[in-house]
């Protein structure tokens, strides 16, 4: 059958599948294919069409290196000083191209070199990393187990924490959680609710889950709205901006300016006098039974006085490690650069 009749009846096949899913199932991408067999009908063609240059080539990388040869003496290079992602590098290196790529953002050039040398690695050097990786994420488990940071004493096992701000009212000197909504999932309707703790002059959070359409539809007014903290207290509502909490002003050279304390090298938790504080207010939870399934089981609890004795011990930690961390360059420690979006 010609070639063109096969391609017919092929078309005409997926056609008759029921949709775009398992018509796809039969399709192979071109990179997935092999190349040598992809393109074998080709090279006699373009063998022919140059055989006046003396091409004998029977792959791109050999027909680019051969024109690179007749045309600059030697294979083509190519060079990208802002590669980015590595696009045009690797674009080029597969058409059998010598490439020469770098970039001034290191997090592009660590993109760049992973595409290279992690994902593009052979299939003995990616069992290697999986291997690597594996001790790695297991050495890890196993000390973050022992020091008990992410587990409770029923052996639940933390997913995720959910933290908030809090800054003091001018009108009333409570302590106010800062979120634009107390919407923690929509999928399983859970919300938080602020309580008032008159006694400490601050509000507890509690989680509550399965909670009404009306429920969550009020949880979707947090304490931050059209740029203001709001909140009510004893049947009145206090609003105040946050631009004014924030001590905003304009500064000797016009410029905005505010007064919140620049945090220092080490800094990595407010102090007690800054304007702004941080609070840990809801945990989502693995359950210890399901920690080794493939569908784990989570939910969401309001903090305990047990899962702040764990917070507190994390904070310690750093505290001990985080100088040298930054001597070993594993966190950052130079300042943020003024500019339009960073003042």
């Amino acid at each position: 059958m010609p070639d063109n009749d096969k391609l017919a009846l092929y078309l005409a096949m997926l056609q008759t599948l029921p949709n775009y899913e398992a018509r796809a199932a039969l399709c192979k991408r071109p990179e997935e294919l092999d190349q040598t067999e992809l393109f074998a009908p080709v090279w006699a063609t373009v063998n022919s069409h140059y055989r006046h240059f003396g091409i004998n080539a029977y792959s791109h990388q050999e027909l680019v290196e051969q024109l690179g040869i007749l045309r600059f003496g030697s294979r083509p290079k190519v060079g990208d000083t802002f590669c980015g992602g590595g696009s045009i590098p690797f674009e080029a290196a597969r058409l059998g191209c010598d490439v020469y790529a770098s970039d001034l953002n290191p997090i592009a050039c660590m993109l760049t070199w992973g595409a290279l040398n992690i994902i593009g690695a052979s299939p003995e050097k990616h069992a290697e990393i999986e291997q690597a990786q594996k001790e790695v994420a297991a050495a890890i488990d196993a000390e973050i187990t022992e020091l008990g940071i992410e587990h409770d004493s029923d052996g639940n096992r933390a997913k995720a924490y959910l933290y908030c701000l809090e800054v003091r009212c001018p009108e009333t000197g409570w302590l106010v959680p800062l979120a634009p909504s107390w919407v923690i999932s929509k999928t399983h309707n859970v919300v938080a609710k602020l309580i008032p703790n008159f006694g400490l002059q601050r509000f507890d959070i509690d989680i509550v889950s399965s909670v009404s359409v009306d429920e969550m539809k009020a949880a979707e007014l947090g304490t931050v709205q059209n740029g203001c903290l709001t909140y009510n207290l004893n049947g009145k509502t206090y609003i105040t901006p946050i631009k004014t909490l924030r001590g905003d002003y304009k500064g000797t050279n016009g410029n905005n300016a505010n007064r919140l304390r620049l945090w220092e090298k080490h800094d990595f938790i407010p102090r007690p006098d800054d304007i702004f504080q941080e609070r840990l207010y809801c945990i989502q939870w693995i359950t210890a039974d399901s920690l080794d399934k493939k569908q784990n089981v989570t939910y969401f609890s309001a903090i305990t006085e047990q899962d702040l004795v764990r917070e507190r011990q994390v904070e310690q930690v750093v505290a001990e490690n985080i100088a040298q961390w930054q001597q070993l360059g594993l966190v950052p420690d130079m300042m943020i650069e003024p500019g339009d979006k960073t003042r």
